[in-house]
Parts: C-alpha cells; structure tokens; sequence
C-alpha cells in the first residue's frame, strides 16, 4: 500500500512553527521591552483573544520560513564551509576548509575579493559560534565531538558497497571523471535512491531532517538575540543572558552537526542494507565496479 504523507510533517511543526513564533516573541518583545512578564505580554497584545491565535499561528509559519531559509544561507553556509558536507567528512574525504575553496570558486581576482568579504562579514555575524568552532577546531582538534570521520571499518565497508553499486544509483561508472569529489553532491543522488526504495527507514530521514532543520534554525536565532542584546547596550545588565545565549548559539549549532551528520549516516547505511537484500547475481562484478574509491582517493596521489 502506498504510504501517504501527512500534509503537515514533523519538519514543519519543528522547522518552522516553533522558531517561527519564536521569532515572533522575540520582535515584539523588541518593540515594547517594558513588557518583561509573560502576563505584561500577553495583556498589552491581547494574546487572551481566541481569535488572535489563527492569524498568529499562520504568522509563526511564514516566520518559520523566512527563519529557515536565513538559518540556511548562514548557520549551514558556515558549516559547510568549516567542515564540508557530512557525506564527504564521514568518508575520510578532505574538505578544503574555510577559507580554501575560495580560490577555486572564483574566476577573477574581484569575485575572490567579494567572495572573502562575503565570508568574512559571515564569519563575523556568526562570532558566537565562529569563535567556538574556530578554538575547539583549530587549536584543540575537538571538532571530533560533532563531526568526526567514521571509524576505518564503517568507511571501507560503505565505499566497497559505493564501489560496487554506485553505477547503479547513477549510471556513472568512473565518477573521477565528472571532476574533483569536493564539488560533486554525490549524496543528494544516493539519498533519493534510497528514499525510493526503502519505506520503513523514511520516518527515521524525517525525524533527523525535522531536528537538525529545528537546530539549525535556533542557532541562528540565538545568535540575533546575542547581537540584539550588543547593539541595545544591555550587555552588562544582562551579563548572564548574554552568556546564555551564546551557549546556547553553539550547543545548537553543534545539535545541528550531529543530527545533520546521523542523517546522512543512516542514509548510507540504508544504502547499504539495499543492496544486502538484493540477490548475489545483482551484484557487480569486480570487473563493473564503478572505481567510487578511486574518485574519493584521487586527491591523496
């Protein structure tokens, strides 16, 4: 029977509606600060009206949205900037670090300048978690706590299991010539496969998708408060708070690497598990693998 999928998912109660009226709570709270109780608040915007909660739970949503496309040009750019994708640190796959792909990705010195700008101005609104990210990764190697490579056995097992099936998935049977692995989105096709084929893992994507959209998206508002707070000159008032929110910036920010990186593991997994319920003859032959490994390695000749 055809599973049917609920109009409204887990992603969007947690991805959206929360840091959606979250962020709500947040601008209006900017807007009439006198008000600091929850009783001051819901009396002064007439919160205690039924009829305000339709259009305030509609408002939360496109919020929602608004919050999760912002969270995602920032929170994940970083991240993916720092420590590449999952799929490609998982594998042992070197990622080319904050500053490296820069050059590459620029065809003229003027977008190299505009693209380091970019990232600087980046690097800047997200200090609480740059900061962090930058101390733990770069002088204690602690980047291991959220995004750390598999352990050798897993690795191999999944790029023998890539090597022998990925043509399959994509009918390329020598990825390394469709250019350097840190710019191909090789996952995005491995995941859609999977998606295809095996039903019974799909709520367990959407439980992982649904949390570290939800992460994601509080990291980024946790870091519009810190900088709220700074520009409003309440910094040493509210010295704790102030503190507060930056931890919780950078637990969120972390949560979001975590889950991000299960995910992407359980895909891989799944990926996996397709091809053991396959028949031995549906294997490919030593001779038709599709040299994934090679294309993964290529850049440590």
């Amino acid at each position: 029977m055809e599973r049917l999928q609920n109009p409204f998912s887990l992603y969007d109660f947690l991805g959206y509606l929360i840091p959606g009226a979250t962020g709500i709570y947040i601008f209006l709270f900017m807007i009439a600060p006198e008000k600091t109780t929850w009783s001051g608040f819901f009396d002064y915007y007439s919160l205690d009206r039924t009829a305000v909660y339709i259009p305030l739970i509609i408002s939360s949503y496109i919020m929602g949205h608004i919050i999760s496309f912002l969270s995602s040009v920032t929170v994940e750019k970083y991240s993916v900037w720092s420590l590449g994708y999952p799929s490609k640190y998982l594998l042992g796959i070197d990622t080319k670090g904050y500053w490296g792909s820069i050059k590459k990705e620029s065809k003229s010195e003027f977008e190299k300048v505009i693209r380091s700008i970019f990232r600087v101005a980046m690097g800047v609104f997200l200090a609480p978690i740059a900061v962090f990210d930058s101390l733990l990764g770069w002088l204690f190697y602690g980047r291991f706590l959220y995004a750390r490579e598999l352990d050798d056995f897993t690795k191999n097992t999944i790029i023998s299991y890539l090597d022998n099936n990925f043509e399959q998935v994509s009918d390329i049977r020598n990825p390394d010539e469709t250019g350097d692995v840190n710019d191909q989105n090789f996952f995005k096709v491995i995941y859609h496969y999977c998606l295809e084929r095996v039903k019974y893992q799909q709520n367990k994507f959407q439980n992982y998708n649904a949390l570290y959209g939800f992460l994601r998206a509080l990291s980024f508002l946790f870091v519009v408060i810190f900088w709220s707070m700074i520009f409003s000159g309440v910094v040493l008032d509210y010295i704790f708070l102030l503190s507060f929110v930056v931890v919780a910036s950078i637990v969120c920010y972390m949560g979001y690497n975590k889950f991000s990186r299960r995910f992407t593991l359980e895909v891989l997994m799944a990926f996996i598990s397709i091809q053991k319920e396959k028949t031995s003859d549906s294997f490919a032959t030593v001779e038709d693998t599709s040299r994934f490994s090679e294309w993964v390695y290529t850049q440590e000749s």
